[in-house]
């Protein structure tokens, strides 16, 4: 008798335990919501291959960078458009002012003219050239997408057979 309240009382506090920790975790699920799609432009090239690694907001009620990782992320570029775009992923954000989005784009990049592949150079004093300002305000439960429009016609400088990206990029937040 003695063990099957022994039992009872240990299954009570267990749940009692598991009460308490639960009520204590920060619930999220009120947070922004923000899908995030790449897009181009037409561009004079027959492919623009570009190794997509990650995207990152600046969300200053938080004062720091979110980060999205993009797993598989090579994109012919030429290929997307405003009615065929390539989700990026999600990002859950607390409702604030975002600031900065910033396209993170790895080495594997290339460019076909006249059916020849040429690496894209990427170097150093480009990669601020990534990151775009906004002054966008988003809500808690809000659903938002972001458009990053990569506009390769303007992205991309041809130094005689050398092509370097130059990343001319339009970003767009709207509720959904």
């Amino acid at each position: 008798m003695l063990t099957h309240h022994l039992k009872k009382i240990k299954l009570i506090l267990a749940c009692s335990v598991t009460l308490l920790l639960s009520s204590c975790t920060k619930d999220n699920n009120n947070d922004a919501e923000i899908s995030i799609f790449l897009q181009d432009a037409p561009a004079d090239y027959e492919k623009i291959k570009i190794e997509i690694k990650g995207v990152s907001i600046y969300s200053q009620s938080a004062g720091q960078w979110v980060n999205l990782t993009v797993n598989n992320g090579i994109f012919d570029i030429l290929t997307l458009d405003g009615n065929h775009q390539a989700f990026l992923g999600k990002i859950k954000l607390a409702g604030g002012t975002i600031s900065q989005m910033q396209l993170i784009v790895g080495n594997n990049n290339n460019i076909t003219v006249n059916g020849i592949d040429y690496p894209i150079v990427l170097d150093a004093s480009d990669l601020d050239k990534l990151k775009v300002k906004m002054d966008n305000n988003i809500n808690n439960g809000t659903a938002y997408k972001l458009t990053i429009d990569f506009k390769a016609a303007e992205s991309i400088d041809n130094y005689g057979n050398v092509y370097k990206l130059k990343a001319s990029l339009k970003v767009t937040l709207k509720a959904i």
